[in-house]
């Protein structure tokens, strides 16, 4: 990987500056002092912010051949060519788009020339020893994300104003970004982050009192951003690239959930955590209330009769049982039945709470314990807040002018993900309360993007530890997602084993993977 960056450093920018140059030439139809202005701005930026963080504030170190102290002296065309391009190609799209691809694109490259060793960064997270993705995610997202949303904006204004306000948009996409990261590294670090931390110095000792209040403020973050992220990628999907936003849309849609549910046990945020879960609620959409009362319901009968999903008992009907698994947890009703439940909820209320609802509709559509649950909670609350989240939804699908069909696309594909893995992380495991779930083995972007979700079974076990923790709690030896997941489609729901049976190994691992 480091040759590979090393050859990139080079090729990179000698194809890609005149290469967008060129695009933003055609761009402008031959404004040329505009085509300059959107060329030339992350070129310069490029070359003030990382020469003064390297050879000023000796905060960052490049390990290349060529170099100027710690700069290298090409790095302004490594980064600004390419981000230009990127601008060219989504210009039009709304800002926080080029803001989310460009932090998004140098998280990860930062990531990777990091582990290569042609980047050193000593800041907070590095004297505390952690991994190159905390490292990097500790200034990426505010430097490559701020940017790119003053960049965004900027090109837009010159557009309409006129490129004189370059300097001035050059300058707000120096300070903005900078501005960010210090202010976020005071309140998480207790220092600005502007010097090297050194290992084992008085900044690199963070009590846990710290480190929880810096969660929270991560966490809080997080729900910004992905607000924003999921509200851009059904923008792109009711806007052209339909298919590979609604994909992006099903893996990031998961965020927002994973966020509520962090709520849901209390450990989101440490002063506001009941109006976390009301905000990330709106983004799924449902009730918090609702949601944290079937869920914590869910904890207390996990593997009982009353909720299991892969087995059917006796007394039940082994066709409809797989109708509930097939359609609900495999082909993403399950999701679905949330905002239609919540509607109802809403524009039916007595008719959500009557007998012949609790008693002989919802034991068939398989959710009869949640729903005994659900009418105990005060009516008013429940109901604000269902308005409140399709009030949400309502705003946005008008802000930006959503399609209804994309947005059905993208909302079934993160049903198909999100449906599956409510269950996928609990079948055939044991017939136990706490331990009845896996830790499944994923792709680690994934997991991140789930904050560590298919770690389930740390999480039944410690329901109160925070996604951060779930890592060093799980077992890491658990089956893959995928495994189980083609286990459930084959096989269908099988007889229950008693409850306390161990885990069913022999309905998904080949016989010599199997546990003795």
């Amino acid at each position: 990987m480091r040759r590979t960056l090393s050859i990139y450093q080079y090729l990179a920018p000698a194809v890609l500056a005149p290469l967008s140059l060129w695009l933003w030439l055609r761009e402008t139809r031959g404004d040329v002092r505009l085509a300059l202005a959107a060329w030339a701005l992350p070129i310069v930026w490029a070359y003030v912010v990382p020469g003064i963080g390297t050879n000023v504030l000796k905060m960052w170190e490049f390990d290349t051949r060529l170099r100027l102290g710690r700069f290298r002296p090409h790095h302004g065309f490594v980064f600004g060519s390419a981000t230009a391009t990127i601008a060219w190609a989504v210009h039009g799209a709304p800002w926080f788009v080029l803001a989310l691809l460009l932090a998004a694109i140098n998280v990860a490259y930062d990531v990777v020339a990091l582990r290569a060793g042609i980047l050193h960064v000593y800041n907070q997270p590095w004297a505390n020893g952690r991994s190159a993705t905390v490292i990097a995610l500790d200034y990426a997202p505010w430097f490559f994300g701020g940017f790119g949303a003053v960049y965004a904006i900027g090109i837009g204004a010159m557009e309409r104003y006129g490129s004189e306000w370059f300097f001035v948009i050059l300058a707000a996409a120096l300070a903005l970004p900078t501005g960010g990261y210090v202010v976020q590294s005071k309140i998480r670090h207790g220092h600005w982050g502007v010097h090297p931390v050194e290992c084992g110095g008085h900044a690199a000792a963070v009590d846990s009192g710290g480190m929880a209040a810096a969660l929270h403020i991560l966490n809080w973050l997080l729900l910004i951003v992905s607000a924003i992220a999921t509200t851009a990628l059904l923008w792109l999907a009711s806007h052209g690239a339909m298919f590979l936003a609604g994909v992006a849309f099903a893996a990031v849609n998961f965020l927002p959930f994973a966020l509520m549910h962090e709520a849901v046990h209390g450990v989101a945020s440490k002063k506001h955590n009941e109006l976390f879960g009301i905000l990330a609620a709106c983004l799924f959409p449902t009730s918090f209330t609702l949601q944290q009362k079937a869920h914590l319901g869910h904890h207390l009968r996990n593997r009982t009769d009353s909720d299991l999903y892969d087995y059917y008992l006796p007394q039940q009907s082994r066709f409809v049982r797989n109708v509930w698994l097939y359609a609900g947890n495999l082909l993403g009703l399950y999701w679905f039945c949330i905002p239609l439940s919540n509607a109802l909820y809403l524009l039916g209320t007595p008719l959500y709470r009557s007998r012949f609802f609790i008693e002989r509709v919802a034991p068939k559509l398989g959710f009869g314990p949640h729903v005994r649950d659900i009418v105990e909670l005060p009516v008013t609350r429940v109901w604000l807040e269902i308005a409140a989240a399709f009030g949400y939804q309502a705003a946005i699908w008008w802000a930006f002018d959503f399609r209804w069909q994309p947005w059905l696309l993208a909302h079934w594909l993160f049903a198909l993900h999100w449906s599956a893995l409510q269950y996928v992380d609990h079948a055939w495991s044991a017939r136990d309360v706490a331990d009845g779930a896996w830790d499944l083995r994923v792709p680690a972007p994934l997991r991140w993007l789930s904050l560590n979700y298919q770690l389930h079974r740390a999480h039944h076990t410690h329901p109160s530890a925070p996604w951060t923790q779930l890592p060093k709690l799980a077992t890491h030896d658990g089956p893959s997602f995928w495994r189980i997941y083609a286990s459930l489609w084959r096989r269908g729901v099988q007889p229950a084993p008693p409850m306390g049976a161990p885990a069913q190994t022999s309905l998904f691992a080949p016989a010599a993977d199997q546990h003795a």
